[in-house]
């Protein structure tokens, strides 16, 4: 009566398509996991289609069991479909128990397609969409060194170049730097960065890396000021490109980065 009916006029009048479950608990139970909350009235009474996530670095628990941050199973049954956060989901940095309840049956695969489904249909509704949507020749235009806002630090030729120094690039909050790179080999890339944060262990500092105007990905770390390698792939097709770099916010410090074909296109 006091705290549903916000979110209520949110979802029914607002048309709010995500919601963050809190970090603490309901009568004992940690709301990412209570299935009441996430689907019984959020989706089912109030016809909310969006996505939930949780709060950063929440604890789940079943009822009766005390709550950690590792029982994402009870996360994904309750249809609370992302957590965050996670440093490395590929290497599970997180231990947390996904895979182990799909394997005990304790989840099925139906209940995480019913996330990824969830997660997926934010994403084809949100403004990048519009962006990733336009034609290649739009993109160039709006790629035009001259008519580009950014900075361009350095062009290279990749075939004669094993790796890139950055660690001159100003990666002030609200700055972005362009990399050109000029490159006979058109098929699938592999980009390697090395990077740190300083801050804090809870401070989040992102980076957003786009490759000639197509947002290839939002790469958020840490700020435990330890190095970090992080691998991305992408297709170019073209001979001149240009790698950007935006920070939504600064304390980010970039070392080495390659950029090497692993698959040319025929």
């Amino acid at each position: 009566e006091i705290y549903l009916k916000g979110f209520e006029i949110a979802v029914k009048e607002g048309g709010a398509y995500s919601i963050m479950t809190t970090y603490g608990s309901l009568n004992g139970l940690w709301t990412a996991g209570n299935y009441d909350l996430n689907t019984t009235i959020l989706r089912r009474e109030w016809g909310f289609d969006g996505i939930v996530m949780t709060d950063w670095w929440a604890k789940i628990n079943d009822e009766g069991i005390q709550g950690t941050r590792e029982n994402t199973t009870a996360m994904v049954r309750a249809q609370n479909d992302l957590y965050m956060v996670c440093g490395s989901p590929a290497e599970n940095s997180n231990k947390d128990n996904t895979m182990k309840g799909l394997a005990d049956g304790i989840i099925t695969r139906g209940e995480l397609q019913r996330n990824a489904a969830n997660i997926i249909k934010v994403l084809m509704r949100s403004a990048v969409m519009e962006r990733v949507s336009r034609g290649e020749e739009e993109e160039s235009e709006e790629m035009e060194p001259g008519d580009a806002p950014e900075i361009l630090m350095a062009n290279y030729r990749m075939e004669k170049l094993d790796e890139v120094d950055l660690s001159q690039m100003d990666t002030t909050r609200g700055k972005a730097t362009l990399i050109g790179v000029h490159t006979n080999v058109r098929g699938e890339y592999k980009l390697t960065l090395e990077i740190k944060a300083s801050g804090g262990e809870l401070a989040q500092v992102p980076v957003s890396i786009y490759v000639n105007n197509v947002l290839l990905s939002t790469v958020t770390i840490q700020g435990t000021g330890e190095w970090q390698k992080v691998e991305k792939l992408c297709q170019v097709i073209k001979e001149n490109n240009y790698i950007k770099f935006y920070f939504g916010q600064s304390g980010m410090k970039f070392g080495k980065m390659t950029f090497k074909p692993l698959e040319a296109i025929k």
